[in-house]
């Protein structure tokens, strides 16, 4: 379906996005993550004819703590 651009007036269609994920826990305190994101690197936002462009494809790496 459709989807409402924030705080405008304007829709776009509605759209899949590919990702990667992991949570890799270290010991019971802390986890490695990390991600690749849009992974086909796919442009999908576009208000009025005007394309905006993509983030691209992109990767992160985290480590999450637990206390």
């Amino acid at each position: 379906g459709e989807r409402r651009i924030a705080n405008t007036s304007f829709y776009t269609d509605g759209y899949s996005r590919f990702d990667l994920t992991l949570a890799v826990p270290i010991n019971s305190a802390f986890t490695l993550t990390a991600g690749v994101f849009n992974i086909f690197n796919e442009q999908y936002a576009a208000i009025a004819s005007f394309g905006y462009p993509a983030v691209g494809t992109n990767f992160k790496v985290g480590l999450e703590a637990t206390f």
